[in-house]
């Protein structure tokens, strides 16, 4: 199952108790659980998890604790320099 578990910056789209209820009945009937978690991962990654989707806030301390439980992440790898037409550093887009 997937839960997308972003709301408004800086907050869950769910409490994280509901999200922690709807892991653990999807884990009781032998499921998996992946959320879609761009600014959340760290407080999502409470709730039992399996996957973090995006995750674009996670850092070193976050990805050894998912390592540790065994928590996957499937990132997203874009390359955000393609939308801009300015850089700092001398590369340039190719017109």
């Amino acid at each position: 199952m997937k839960v997308i578990t972003d709301g408004q910056p800086g907050e869950t789209a769910y409490p994280l108790v509901v999200i922690r209820q709807m892991v653990d009945a999807v884990h009781a009937r032998g499921f998996r659980v992946a959320a879609h978690a761009e600014r959340t991962g760290r407080q999502i990654l409470e709730t039992g998890v399996d996957s973090i989707e995006h995750g674009f806030t996670l850092d070193e301390q976050d990805l050894r604790l998912m390592a540790d439980r065994g928590v996957g992440w499937s990132p997203t790898t874009t390359c955000s320099c393609a939308t801009s037409r300015k850089r700092t550093d001398g590369w340039r887009l190719r017109t």
